[in-house]
């Protein structure tokens, strides 16, 4: 009796998580045309900033690297004078 019990309630729960699980009907279609390379998105367009904070550290990080490669220069140049 208790066998019979644990044996309907597993099924019951590895159904419910079963149908759970189940993707969304257009998962077969998306996933064909990934893999045969139909909605190839251009490498560039992963560089560009999505939210207000990556918008506002952008300027930051190219005077950053102005900034930088500035100060290199000045570097060098006192360095090949000497």
């Amino acid at each position: 009796m208790y066998e019979e019990r644990l044996e309907k309630e597993l099924r019951d729960f590895f159904l419910a998580e079963t149908k759970a699980q189940e993707p969304d009907f257009k998962w077969w279609d998306k996933t064909i045309s990934n893999i045969t390379g139909q909605n190839k998105r251009n490498r560039w367009l992963g560089l560009i900033p999505k939210t207000r904070l990556a918008w506002v550290f952008l300027p930051l990080l190219l005077l950053f690297v102005g900034g930088t490669v500035y100060a290199a220069n000045t570097v060098i140049g006192e360095f090949s004078r000497n």
